[in-house]
């Protein structure tokens, strides 16, 4: 009976010395620091395993992460950026590859790929809106590639915004909302308080 191999593998499989001269024979790819058969297509759930191998327990991939698995991002973020349920009550471990936060997750937040949690597009998209720094053309691209990529509208973001009128952030989210959907209206600070 032929042997099952990973769809992803890494240090701990075999040694980097033969990963890297895999990679140098083109039978493997690099994806992140992890290496995938020249046949696996680098699709969203390769990208998701890869994912799997670096979050912590109960993490759940979030914003630049979450853009690299569902192939918005062509290269993955330098730090992965994870989020865990604050009700889960769980330690949020530090490393120098990945962040985590703690936030509220609500019912439908979360998505599996290939087994690996992630925030849904929805989710990310609401995130992205309340918490960039800036909110450029990249976010903007991004953020209307998860509308398109959850078959979502732009009422349906706002909807999810104003269902939580004190998440920090929600008004300026609002606001970058509207200027994305062309919207000349300002959203009503009086229906955020």
């Amino acid at each position: 009976m032929p042997r099952v191999v990973a769809s992803v593998l890494d240090s701990g499989d075999l040694p980097l010395a033969e990963l890297c001269a895999a990679r140098l024979d083109g039978e493997v790819y690099a994806v992140d620091d992890c290496f995938a058969a020249m046949d696996e297509v680098n699709a969203t759930a390769v990208r998701a395993a890869v994912v799997a191998r670096t979050a912590p327990r109960r993490a759940i991939a979030e914003l630049e992460t979450a853009l690299w698995i569902y192939g918005i991002l062509q290269h993955p973020p330098a730090r992965h950026r994870f989020c865990i349920n604050v009700a889960e009550r769980a330690r949020t471990p530090q490393s120098s590859r990945f962040t985590v936060r703690e936030c509220v997750i609500r019912p439908g937040d979360v998505v599996r790929v290939a087994g690996t949690p992630i925030t849904s597009a929805l989710r990310t998209t609401v995130d992205i809106l309340r918490t960039s720094a800036q909110f450029g053309r990249d976010e903007q691209s991004a953020v209307t590639d998860l509308l398109s990529l959850g078959e979502l509208g732009v009422d349906e973001c706002e909807e999810r915004l104003r269902s939580q009128p004190s998440a920090p952030g929600n008004r300026r989210a609002l606001e970058r909302l509207a200027t994305l959907a062309g919207n000349n209206r300002t959203p009503s600070a009086t229906r955020l308080r």
